[in-house]
């Protein structure tokens, strides 16, 4: 098994807790805890910091154990729910001070994972999996990651970037080069998490009625769609006025599948007015020129696109290139944050 076991350098390590300059930590997890470096680097500014540390990898975790027997350390998969609820330091790691993490970078054959964030199901990559549930798992006041350049701006990391800063704002403490990791040759980044204080009402906690919506693109180019009267329904940005019953089959791919309530938006030229809201009770398969905004349900679905009406010009300005206009995921993101979460403030 491949355990991506790319360690955090001791000077990596030092660096990254130095840039972050958390202050009065008394309490430290590390989810990829590995040799220990990152929880060792806080331990040596923190000397009364108590350390919790999970590793996939048996051996390195009981070689750990005997250089810091007063560690709290446990073998096990960060992404399942039972390394957070079945061992001790999972459990013990609640209302934690502090996050350090080096997550995994390798991608998996399937082009990322499906994590739960938030109380929804995204598809994202092992790396921001890795981020995303140990800051809620933990509830971690502060945290600092090494990730890879991607998940700052990836499409494939979109949905799960945006549930994250609902409670999180970040900082890119700096770069590291490619050749950090001994056998590794990944662009990577520091970054800080600072979680946001309760009076904010981007806090999910504090509006559990209400659902945040999150950002799908399709995933599917109409030159490889291979049509299936089998198939599940197949959404063109031309077709998002039509009947789901009218539109022609596919075989799905992994990426860019929604079910239930949505509104769609052309990633290229410029949204009409209204924006059509889907209803779908099967999986539909999105192509890759379409992106929509998830809802909750259909009343959430209006309240949405109420919300970008009255918005319009605003919405409509994000459309722009030299030649044929396009909108990003960054920027519909980033308008969303902006513009639609007001709605629950």
């Amino acid at each position: 098994m491949d355990l991506d076991s790319y360690y955090t350098p001791q000077r990596t390590a030092d660096m990254l807790v130095e840039r972050a300059g958390f202050s009065k930590v008394s309490s430290c997890l590390d989810s990829n805890c590995g040799d220990g470096s990152l929880l060792e680097a806080v331990a040596r500014q923190h000397v009364r910091v108590r350390c919790m540390g999970l590793d996939m990898d048996g051996a390195i975790v009981r070689a750990l154990h005997r250089r810091h027997p007063t560690w709290v350390l446990s073998e096990a998969n960060a992404l399942t729910r039972s390394a957070w609820t079945r061992t001790r330091a999972g459990l013990a790691s609640k209302n934690c001070d502090l996050v350090m993490l080096n997550p995994p970078f390798s991608m998996t054959k399937t082009r990322g994972v499906t994590a739960s964030i938030g109380g929804r199901f995204v598809r994202c990559s092992i790396a921001m999996a890795h981020v995303a549930i140990a800051l809620q798992m933990s509830s971690a006041g502060a945290a600092c990651a090494i990730v890879p350049e991607s998940l700052m701006s990836s499409e494939l990391d979109a949905s799960a970037r945006s549930l994250v800063r609902l409670d999180y704002t970040w900082e890119v403490l700096g770069g590291l080069r490619n050749s950090t990791f001994h056998g590794a040759r990944a662009n990577a980044l520091m970054i800080a998490f600072v979680r946001r204080p309760e009076s904010l009402p981007l806090r999910a906690s504090q509006h559990r009625r209400v659902e945040v919506p999150f950002l799908l693109r399709g995933g599917l180019p109409v030159h490889e769609a291979r049509y299936s009267k089998d198939g599940i329904p197949f959404l063109h940005s031309t077709d998002q006025h039509r009947p789901l019953t009218e539109l022609r089959r596919v075989r799905a791919i992994d990426r860019g599948l929604l079910a239930g309530h949505a509104i769609l938006i052309p990633r290229v030229g410029v949204p009409s007015r209204p924006l059509p809201i889907l209803h779908a009770l099967e999986q539909v398969q999105l192509s890759d020129c379409v992106i929509a905004i998830q809802c909750a349900n259909s009343r959430h679905a209006q309240l949405v696109a109420n919300a970008i009406e009255v918005r319009w010009r605003s919405f409509a300005g994000l459309w722009r290139g030299t030649g044929a206009r396009y909108v990003t995921m960054e920027r519909l993101e980033r308008w969303c944050l902006g513009n639609i979460l007001t709605l629950y403030s």
